[in-house]
């Protein structure tokens, strides 16, 4: 048989097992849904938040009026029901196109819904291949007051995505997935943690109309009064809410000015939220599990009394090791590594000498073993929930002992489990000054 024979045979049998897009579905066909939002009303009925893109008018560009309204470019419908999927299948029945969920961002637990478990609803995200693993878990005070008019952004999902990237650099956040929020769930001697988010009206933002500046709003609820996990917060929205109304925006409107805040970190029992982490409270968990990828520290100023020098992380990792062959003398060993550079002085530094540098590299570690000592004592004895993974841990190094303790793990064994820190900081980069400026 020739070469072109064979070749034309290949070609024919490829047929067989190459037969096109067969899923095929066009942008006007269907609804690309954003962000969701599960709250809980006060009878027990599962409330749905769905933000649906309008892809003509994300294409065209919301900002292109030509002398009039803009189209626009999403909206907030909310429908409630006994399960998730029924509620979704309920919001799908006001709209003329099917609900698509492949580009779905983001997935916001109302703070009352969460304390309750959050296990029946991660259920449909498990079972349907549609949902990707890189969905960012969210708990919010009320979880569709997260779905505001946007800040910055043309869509409230956007801005929330774009809050997980900025929120790291301050070293009091990450980004938690689909994928390890269910991953941790599921293995033995760990908790889940998600993203601790809030939606709020708050008073540094303002809105500009016809080019003036407006009023700011008032202060938000949240910032003068910081909320516990364990308090009521009613998960359902007023049906007179903004975000329950489409988001227009033309030359002379007047947005909403919503400002999501990204804080910290929600701590999670299995599936129950049971504490909340803000703040330098956050960084200290995150130290531990080496998660920092840039914040800045605040230390007193080794050569000036009164002064300060601030500090730079830019890179840190993190271990954590077993010892002990029974309960009584079971320990954890949390070490740390952190890279940093010198960012200001508020006096310059005399480093003559490599002794300067290393007096700063021990206040550093001091300060961090500190946040990292601060946090621990919280979660082991106000959340009581291995967020750190120590069972984890013992479980890779006596499997036969992690067994005889995982009954009661959290409330017996951890909160009592001795746990030593070790800090190692390298300050590079430092551009440090060698004398007095005009000397």
């Amino acid at each position: 048989m020739s070469k072109k024979a064979v070749c034309l045979v290949i070609v024919l049998l490829s047929c067989l097992f190459f037969t096109g897009c067969w899923g095929l579905i066009e942008t006007h066909e269907i609804a690309i849904v954003g962000g969701m939002a599960i709250d809980q009303d006060s009878e027990g009925q599962t409330v749905l938040s769905a933000e649906v893109f309008n892809p003509d008018a994300l294409l065209r560009g919301a900002g292109d009026t030509d002398g009039g309204e803009a189209d626009i470019v999403s909206w907030v419908l909310q429908e409630e029901a006994t399960t998730l999927y029924h509620a979704l299948r309920i919001i799908n029945r006001r709209m003329p196109r099917e609900m698509f969920l492949g580009q779905l961002s983001a997935v916001i637990f109302g703070q009352d819904l969460a304390r309750g478990g959050v296990a029946p609803y991660l259920d449909m995200f498990m079972r349907r291949g549609t949902f990707r693993r890189s969905i960012l878990i969210n708990v919010c005070d009320t979880g569709s007051g997260l779905l505001q008019r946007p800040f910055m952004e043309d869509v409230p999902t956007e801005t929330l995505v774009g809050l997980t990237y900025t929120a790291e650099k301050t070293g009091r956040a990450t980004r938690i997935k689909l994928g390890e929020f269910l991953r941790k769930l599921a293995e033995p001697g760990i908790e889940p943690i998600a993203m601790h988010t809030v939606g709020r009206d708050t008073e540094d933002v303002q809105v500009m109309r016809a080019g003036e500046q407006a009023e700011p709003q008032e202060p938000a609820e949240m910032l003068q009064h910081p909320l516990r996990s364990e308090d009521n917060i009613p998960g359902m929205l007023p049906s007179e809410h903004p975000v329950l109304d489409p988001m227009r925006q033309g030359e002379l409107a007047e947005p909403t000015p919503g400002m999501t805040m990204l804080l910290g970190l929600a701590v999670f029992e299995e599936d129950r939220l049971v504490g909340l982490l803000d703040g330098n409270d956050a960084r200290g968990f995150l130290w531990a599990d080496g998660r920092v990828i840039e914040t800045t520290i605040e230390l007193p100023h080794p050569q000036h009394e009164g002064g300060t020098i601030v500090l730079e992380g830019f890179r840190t990792s993190s271990s954590i090791k077993c010892s002990g062959e029974s309960e009584e003398d079971l320990r954890m060993k949390i070490g740390v590594d952190a890279h940093l550079q010198v960012a200001e002085a508020s006096h310059p530094l005399q480093v003559g000498a490599a002794p300067a540098v290393r007096e700063i590299e021990q206040l550093a570690a001091g300060f961090i073993q500190g946040e990292i000592r601060s946090t621990l004592h919280t979660v082991q004895n106000h959340f009581q929930s291995d967020i750190y993974g120590f069972g984890q841990t013992l479980y890779r190094h006596n499997p036969e002992l992690w067994w005889q303790l995982a009954d009661g793990w959290n409330q017996k064994v951890f909160p009592e489990l001795a746990v030593d820190i070790e800090v190692s900081t390298k300050v590079r980069a430092s551009g440090l000054l060698l004398r007095e400026p005009g000397e």
